[in-house]
């Protein structure tokens, strides 16, 4: 009787100890796990930042247009419509929106010009006055892909001054074309 009683006290000391074991592994997780929570809640309380400061991606936009200069020939009554076409580049990393605007023709010797009544001007068939502020163009609610994107402007110039003369020369003109962050 003694070898069960011994056995059985081996397996009762054997039990106890897993018993025992596992209390303490129990106590050592739960005692991590709230380490864990009161770190986690201290640094939302602290709004821990990186070691490096505040994480902050500034926007980025860019625009370039080919080529810099239209050159629209000779124009002579009647003349109804010129089409031109210009090749904008778009870099942006956030929502962008382009606006364009358009000062009339002015002859080169600084004094005659074309009336901005007599000239109309599309661009991406959108009606552009002349001289009268900007309209937007292009625009989006996000940003580009890395290498940017590449979007058609299409021009077309109308003279309507039928009966009017203009003196000979060269005239210029300036689309001005801007890019912003939003849409």
């Amino acid at each position: 009787m003694n070898k069960i009683a011994v056995h059985e006290c081996q397996q009762k000391e054997c039990q106890k100890k897993v018993v025992f074991l596992g209390e303490k592994t129990m106590k050592k997780l739960a005692i991590i796990c709230a380490m864990a929570i009161v770190c986690f809640a201290l640094a939302d309380i602290a709004q821990a930042q990186h070691p490096m400061g505040p994480y902050h991606i500034e926007p980025s936009i860019s625009l370039s247009i080919t080529p810099d200069e239209i050159n629209i020939g000779d124009l002579a009554p009647p003349v109804s419509e010129v089409p031109a076409q210009l090749q904008a580049h778009i870099t942006a990393n956030c929502s962008y929106h382009v606006e364009a605007s358009f000062t009339g023709f002015k002859h080169l010797n600084g004094v005659e010009y074309i009336p901005n009544e007599h000239i109309s001007v599309l661009i991406n068939n959108k009606d552009l006055p002349v001289d009268k502020g900007w309209i937007s163009i292009i625009s989006s609610i996000a940003g580009t892909p890395i290498g940017g994107i590449d979007v058609p402007v299409d021009l077309k110039f109308s003279f309507s001054g039928q009966g009017h003369t203009y003196l000979a020369g060269t005239y210029g003109g300036s689309l001005v074309l801007t890019i912003a962050p939003g849409p």
